[in-house]
């Protein structure tokens, strides 16, 4: 067993299933992808075939698209409830395999099938964790799915019964399914499974082939391998230990999942910036979809989390200064007139009865939720400005608020640990404002101008722009840490097991390991990173004058 197979429908996914195995030939070699049919005598058994070429391999990918689950023969009958289905035989001859990983691949936003939506040979589907794969994050998803693969199908060896197989390429354009007769469509799959192809006649003497020359090349790779594992060997003769980490990879079934250690770590990958509109200074993920505020151009752009795709535009206005989601919805405040609105975060509507105005004279600048409350920062408009500076506190159930002062003026709140946390305008310090009292309890020196703040893994962070450290605060006993960034630190979150800084001024966004308390990556991203959020994926920037940019990343 040495290979991947790709099951796929062509009317679902053709045109990723042709992309993926373009990639996966790239980096296992071609002998070891299997995707369609070359050659199928006449009178072959299709199912005994199909038996065979998932035996000899060791994973299989099920690419499952948006129609996937729906297809219909020309009878409007699901292909899926078709014995003979091919797609349905591939699918159900590798879950009976113990020694088969079946990775479920959702393409462009797919949802993945309940058992209750499948057949019964194929319901232990539903139980295997699944990837993602989408063209706006192409090289990260089909990265992410190469480790996989790596981890899991030995190096391939070129083999006289397997070459040849998996090189049917055929667009969705010359698919047999176009014009075909009813009988035919029902059994269109049944044109790409994979199959061996027959054997090539030999190079004539003297003359040494591709494959030839790449048969060596490997043998001499094998032998590199071999060399450098046994300097690796203990002085005691057994090999090196090394931890399982498959039983916790996507394919793996869910009973498996807390015995496992997590991969290696990889790089996070930048996707090109998003045009959405001019300056954006806010953002936050809520309900699957990222929120950005463009202060300039007066209006919330709204983003699907998982594709990128733009989904509204939201028209509010010049004058929005924040947004934070929190309680099932996406708050913003409004600078100019201190206005207080709500929003679904799943319907994007305004919530009737919601809006409010901050109660306290002076220009909302920042908002956040947690605690059991929302949290809005308020500074005076000016010198003249007889107002004092304060935190005010908003019930999202009632109208009810109140304000606490805050002496130096807020800069950026977070709430969590049990209190309000607050970077100071003016000062060097953060303060903690407990939750319950409502009243300021500690002040933390930190570094020159605290910008950013951040509440998670045990710890409040905070980044001062005056300063080339990002420090780390103990909530109990307000111990700091400082942890060297080697730039200037501008706004911070936390998430992913990651602690996520901005360094606009360096085009950067830094990440940090909580446990380690260090830098693990630096990632450029072409721009001037501002505000950030975090989602289970992916990391998300609004670039000043650019729009917003998204990373993935993996824990």
């Amino acid at each position: 067993m040495n290979g991947v197979f790709i099951s796929y429908r062509r009317d679902d996914c053709a045109a990723h299933a042709g992309r993926l195995y373009d990639r996966l030939v790239d980096r296992l070699g071609e002998s070891a992808v299997f995707m369609d049919i070359d050659a199928i005598e006449p009178g072959a058994d299709f199912g005994v075939r199909i038996e065979e070429a998932i035996g000899s391999c060791t994973l299989v990918v099920v690419l499952i698209g948006d129609h996937w689950l729906q297809i219909a023969d020309a009878r409007g009958r699901r292909r899926l409830e078709d014995p003979t289905d091919l797609v349905r035989h591939e699918v159900a001859a590798a879950l009976r395999r113990s020694d088969v990983r079946v990775i479920p691949v959702l393409v462009e936003g797919a949802a993945m099938p309940a058992a209750d939506q499948l057949p019964d040979d194929l319901k232990a589907l539903a139980r295997r964790n699944a990837l993602d794969l989408s063209d706006a994050r192409w090289r990260y998803d089909v990265e992410r799915l190469i480790e996989v693969v790596e981890r899991v199908v030995p190096p391939a060896t070129p083999s006289a019964d397997l070459a040849g197989a998996g090189r049917d390429r055929r667009s969705p354009s010359t698919s047999p399914h176009a014009g075909e007769s009813a009988d035919a469509d029902a059994s269109s799959d049944a044109h790409r499974a994979t199959i061996v192809a027959p054997p090539k006649a030999a190079p004539a003497a003297g003359h040494v082939s591709k494959r030839a020359l790449a048969t060596a090349l490997a043998v001499a790779a094998i032998a590199v391998t071999v060399v450098v594992a046994l300097k690796q060997t203990p002085d005691d003769g057994r090999p090196a230990a090394r931890p399982d980490n498959n039983a916790n990879a996507p394919g793996a079934t869910t009973a498996a999942r807390t015995t496992t250690q997590p991969p290696q770590q990889p790089a996070s990958v930048p996707d090109h910036p998003i045009p959405i509109a001019a300056r954006p200074n806010s953002i936050t993920i809520a309900g699957g979809k990222v929120w950005v505020l463009s202060t300039q151009s007066g209006e919330i752009v709204v983003l699907d989390a998982r594709t990128s795709k733009q989904i509204d535009r939201i028209p509010i206005g010049k004058g929005g200064s924040s947004l934070a989601g929190g309680f099932k919805s996406v708050w913003r405040v409004e600078g100019n007139t201190g206005a207080l609105t709500r929003r679904s975060a799943s319907t994007r509507r305004a919530v009737p009865g919601s809006n409010a105005t901050i109660s306290v004279p002076g220009q909302p600048v920042t908002i956040a939720t947690g605690e059991g409350a929302v949290w809005v920062g308020v500074r005076k408009r000016g010198r003249r400005d007889g107002s004092g500076e304060s935190l005010v506190r908003v019930d999202p159930s009632t109208p009810e608020q109140s304000a606490i002062a805050v002496p130096g003026g807020v800069q950026d709140v977070a709430a969590g640990a049990g209190a309000v946390w607050v970077s100071t305008m003016l000062g060097d310090s953060v303060l903690r404002i407990d939750a319950r009292a409502r009243s300021k309890t500690k002040e933390i020196g930190v570094g020159k101008q605290p910008k950013g703040i951040a509440v998670g893994y045990g710890a409040v962070w905070v980044a001062a722009s005056g300063s080339d450290w990002l420090t780390r605060i103990s909530p109990r006993g307000f111990v700091t840490d400082r942890i060297a960034l080697g730039v200037s630190p501008t706004r911070v979150a936390v998430g992913g097991g990651s602690v996520w800084v901005t360094a606009q001024e360096a085009n950067r966004l830094l990440r940090v390991d909580p446990e380690k308390r260090s830098v693990s990556e630096q990632i450029d991203t072409g721009g001037r990173p501002f505000a950030l959020d975090v989602g289970k994926d992916s990391v998300w920037l609004t670039l000043l004058n650019e729009g917003v940019q998204r990373i993935s990343y993996t824990r």
